[in-house]
């Protein structure tokens, strides 16, 4: 075998050895969705507002979400208000105009549907 194999190998055995490790640790599994979440909503905090201080909204509102504590939960009731917020300027502004596809130009409706003018 040579030399230029061997370490291939042992490059693929150290990487093998290293995803193992991240697979088998429960936290850094967490700590990887944790972080996936808040990209997530960083991205659609952005979308929504058209301005970088939507991503910070976003964040801010999951952080306010996922607190624990406090007789009334008055956190987490700010942070899910805040990314209902996003979610619902998501579904609004970024929705295609479905009306203007379906309907026909004025030239192509029947004539009898127009009536009489004067």
């Amino acid at each position: 075998m040579s030399i230029m194999v061997r370490r291939k190998r042992e490059k693929l055995n150290e990487f093998e050895k290293k995803v193992l490790e991240i697979i088998s640790d429960p936290d850094k599994i967490l700590k990887f969705f944790d972080a996936a979440a808040y990209l997530g909503i960083a991205y659609f905090g952005y979308r929504a507002a058209k301005h970088p201080a939507g991503a910070l909204a976003g964040v801010i509102g999951l952080k306010l979400a996922t607190t624990m504590g406090g007789t009334p939960p008055v956190s987490q009731i700010a942070g899910l208000s805040i990314l209902g917020t996003i979610g619902a300027l998501n579904v609004r502004w970024n929705r295609q105009p479905d009306v203007e596809a379906s309907t026909p130009p004025p030239e192509e409706l029947p004539s009898e549907n127009l009536g009489e003018i004067g």
